[in-house]
């Protein structure tokens, strides 16, 4: 007879999945604030629609491809994290490199790949200096 042993880390539950994907969101598009009244006026249209893509995108992501995500998924959400820098007014930048960063911890703390959760969680930190520095110099420069 085989009995389970609990795991050290418990799961995180789908909702607090879910409500980190929906901070990421917040809190990218509140720093975004700015770039969104460089004309005077506040652009409301445009901003909401960038926050229900960074949300559609970040809830997404977090219901799917996080929860059992392993060294590809992570690697995968680092790497794509860092290139939608180029598209940062689009606003998911901040929840994909979160997805990368939960997957990247996950992995470390299981500790059976520690080169690809730290190459993992290296992509996510990257994406998330990257993102602010971009979004600080977009609203310097207006």
């Amino acid at each position: 007879m085989t009995t389970a042993v609990p795991s050290a880390a418990p799961q995180m539950s789908r909702m607090r999945y879910l409500s980190l994907a929906v901070g990421a969101s917040l809190v990218q598009m509140a720093m975004m604030i700015p770039g969104y009244s460089d004309s005077g006026s506040f652009q409301t249209m445009e901003w909401l629609t960038a926050l229900a893509i960074s949300l559609v995108v970040g809830l997404l992501v977090f219901a799917f491809a996080v929860p059992h995500g392993g060294t590809t998924t992570g690697i995968v959400l680092g790497a794509v994290a860092l290139l939608s820098t180029l598209v940062f007014w689009a606003g998911v930048t901040l929840p994909l490199a979160a997805a990368a960063i939960v997957v990247g911890w996950r992995l470390r703390q299981s500790g059976e790949h520690p080169t690809p959760a730290g190459v993992t969680l290296a992509l996510g930190a990257l994406s998330v200096v990257a993102v602010v520095a971009i979004i600080i110099g977009d609203a310097i420069s207006n």
